[in-house]
């Protein structure tokens, strides 16, 4: 799990990860536009922020990195609810930099999320969101055992590019 020491090695990932979105051929790596990259700045200190939010706060985050010669070179999150109902539901985000994919990283992280998961008596369900088209991503999520819940055609738009989200969940209570 990454430290408020990591904070600038996760934010400079989250930029470089950033800047491969939707390029070579890909799909973007997220909902948002590689024209309108966010502030590190503002990154860093909402980051600093949310990890350090208990878990029975609304709005935590925790973070997992892929270390490679000092960087972290991938991550995935889970983040909390945002309304008390919701709470006993996280919502999963990865994502790994092109020349690090196709190793067993993708799988790694997300076995280290999802096993501390199951050890917070707090969480029930991990959901996420896969962009239709992410065949490999899509796969991972199947064989860790997350079930497809619906598919919301043109959910997002990215630079003229209409998207559809597939919601996946994984339930994670003993």
């Amino acid at each position: 799990m990454l430290a408020k020491d990591d904070v600038d090695a996760y934010v400079d990932h989250l930029a470089a990860h950033d800047l491969e979105s939707g390029t070579e051929g890909d799909l973007p790596s997220g909902p948002y536009s590689a024209n309108e990259p966010e502030d590190k700045a503002d990154v860093r200190s909402k980051a600093l922020r949310r990890w350090a939010t208990p878990l029975d706060a609304l709005g935590w985050r925790r973070a997992w990195g892929l270390w490679e010669g000092g960087r972290v070179v991938g991550s995935v999150h889970l983040a909390g609810a945002d309304l008390r109902a919701a709470m006993h539901r996280v919502d999963c985000g990865i994502g790994i930099e092109r020349p690090h994919r196709g190793h067993g990283h993708g799988r790694r992280l997300m076995h280290a999320a999802i096993d501390w998961a199951r050890n917070q008596p707090s969480i029930d369900w991990i959901d996420l969101g896969v962009f239709e088209g992410n065949d490999i991503a899509s796969a991972l999520y199947e064989s860790l055992g997350f079930e497809r819940l619906g598919r919301t055609p043109d959910r997002f738009r990215v630079d003229g590019l209409a998207i559809t989200d597939i919601q996946m969940a994984l339930h994670v209570a003993g």
